[in-house]
């Protein structure tokens, strides 16, 4: 069944003390966020119950219930948007000789150190070094600006 806002699910839930949260597939590894959203008739400690829970199994972020649906588009679609850029690097791989066990563990390792630099750092995940392989292999021909569009998300 697909979600239904909070306001929506009042009149069935009449009074209680509701908590909206939304985990990503992570979870499952323990390295995925939860976001949670108190109803009107929670309380601070109903949220904070919550989010003690979903906090065993990762991140958690507190977010105003309106704010939801760009939570589904990105963290719960965001997977996924991953796994079709790990597949074409994949892919990349093996046009390039290597074998699949290869490409597939270049990739994973890839994806996780970038991750894993990416929530360590302050600089921006689109620094390239100027002249090099990636800056010569992007659209960008190694010109300032933005390298990469936005994906397309959408309202579930």
């Amino acid at each position: 069944m697909r979600w239904r806002a909070l306001y929506d699910a009042r009149t069935d839930l009449a009074g209680a003390a509701v908590v909206r949260a939304m985990p990503n597939i992570a979870v499952r590894l323990g390295q995925g966020i939860t976001t949670i959203a108190g109803g009107a008739s929670a309380w601070e400690s109903d949220v904070a119950e919550v989010a003690g829970l979903f906090s065993k199994v990762g991140a958690v972020s507190r977010i105003p219930e309106t704010a939801f649906d760009g939570v589904t588009a990105l963290s719960g679609s965001g997977p996924a948007y991953v796994f079709l850029l790990a597949e074409s690097l994949i892919e990349a791989g093996i046009s390039c000789g290597l074998p699949r066990d290869v490409s597939t563990t270049l990739t994973c390792r890839t994806l996780l150190g970038a991750a894993q630099m990416m929530a360590e750092s302050d600089d921006s995940p689109a620094v390239l070094p100027p002249g090099g392989d990636v800056a010569r292999g992007n659209d960008s021909g190694g010109r300032p600006g933005p390298r990469a569009q936005p994906l397309p998300l959408r309202r579930p």
